[in-house]
């Protein structure tokens, strides 16, 4: 519980994922789950290459694969086959971002860009992927996925987390504008040949600000609540939530 004078960190990330399931997002922020897996530093990796594209222009795609090899050891104790079809699979998701990273439209401001905003006890903290901008001035933000489970276009519409860096544009977070023309997710990881794009274009601000104090309430409070939906199968905590039969014995003890 936080003090009701004291601010509430909320994360665009974590904004998504309180409104999915209070319990989870309480468990991930407070250890409750294991060190770095695999797929979170590939994803991690990924991320890096992604902005070492944009503050070194002239890097071809050989070589981030190059480098990626280089250091696969560092990112995938494995060995033998396993550890062989992982790298496929992240040479793969390189060579979809790169065919991405080729096509985009607007011109690139930066990358791994941090922004800082207060509304109300919550105060919005986050780092884009990538920032753009369009003909017109306005900014575009873009925030890439390694996973391998796209959210549907219509989810994408609602989605806090697009909508939570649509707001730091808004309220100033960024120095190259308060125009937000919008707000993508770029999945890398999926069976589809190209990077699968979910897009969300206008928001209604205001709602958005009031969700998002909503939810810095929400976050200072003591207690939490699980909610069952489809994400639950593939939970990081699921063995500690109380409303899962494998995490019962947990709790109950």
């Amino acid at each position: 519980m936080i003090d009701s004078d004291k601010e509430v960190i909320v994360s665009p990330s974590g904004a998504e994922s309180f409104v999915e399931c209070g319990v989870k997002w309480f468990l991930q922020n407070n250890g409750g789950t294991d060190g770095d897996s695999t797929a979170q530093i590939l994803g991690s990796a990924i991320h890096a290459f992604a902005a070492k594209m944009v503050e070194q222009p002239g890097t071809s795609k050989s070589e981030l694969i190059a480098n990626l090899e280089s250091s696969w050891k560092l990112i995938d104790p494995n060995s033998g086959w396993v550890s062989a079809s992982n790298l496929e699979t992240a040479v793969t998701m390189l060579e979809k971002f790169v065919e991405y990273h080729k096509q985009t439209p607007r011109e690139i401001k930066g990358a791994e860009l941090r922004f800082d905003v207060k509304l109300g006890r919550a105060r919005i903290i986050g780092t884009v992927d990538r920032l753009e901008v369009e003909a017109d001035g306005s900014l575009f933000i873009i925030d890439f996925k390694t996973g391998n489970t796209a959210i549907t276009k219509e989810e994408a519409k609602k989605n806090l987390q697009l909508a939570s860096y649509q707001l730091g544009i808004a309220e100033g977070g960024f120095s190259d504008g308060v125009t937000s023309a919008g707000a993508e997710l770029v999945y890398l990881g999926t069976n589809s040949a190209e990077a699968a794009i979910r897009e969300q274009r206008s928001i209604n601000l205001e709602e958005v600000k009031e969700k998002i104090e909503s939810i810095g309430e929400g976050m200072a409070a003591a207690h939490f609540f699980a909610t069952v939906n489809k994400r639950c199968k593939g939970c990081s905590v699921r063995k500690s939530c109380p409303v899962q039969s494998d995490g019962r014995a947990v709790n109950e003890k």
